[in-house]
């Protein structure tokens, strides 16, 4: 259970930091007002934030891991919420995978993210 809880997080964390420089490079790409590059680099920010968050999250699910080795009962526990917050992260990843190749069609095409 703790391989599949860190393969679905670092898939989740590497996805979250590509779509938020994937919407940072928007800024560059195209020339928009100032309130839509602001509105673009928040969005970006909370990408890359969410991705921060769940790299905590995984470190402290893996200190609980290795504390938890000793005892059955809480490893048991332990195992069904990381079962539950792998394929929350799982599930997580497929919607920022179509979001981000979403947002590299719609730039490619040549349209703005925002605005």
């Amino acid at each position: 259970m703790y391989k599949f809880f860190k393969f679905c997080s670092f898939l989740f964390i590497v996805c979250l930091f590509a779509l938020g420089v994937i919407t940072f490079s928007d800024i560059f790409i195209h020339t928009n007002t100032l309130k839509f590059q602001l509105l673009t680099a928040v969005f970006a920010l909370i990408f890359i934030v969410l991705g921060l968050v769940w790299l905590w999250v995984y470190r402290n699910f893996s200190q609980l891991w290795k504390a938890a080795n000793a005892e059955k009962i809480i490893q048991k526990s332990l195992k069904n919420l990381m079962l539950i917050f792998g394929a929350l992260a799982l599930f997580m990843t497929l919607a920022s995978m179509s979001l981000g190749y979403a947002l590299l069609q719609r730039m490619m095409s040549g349209i703005a993210l925002l605005g």
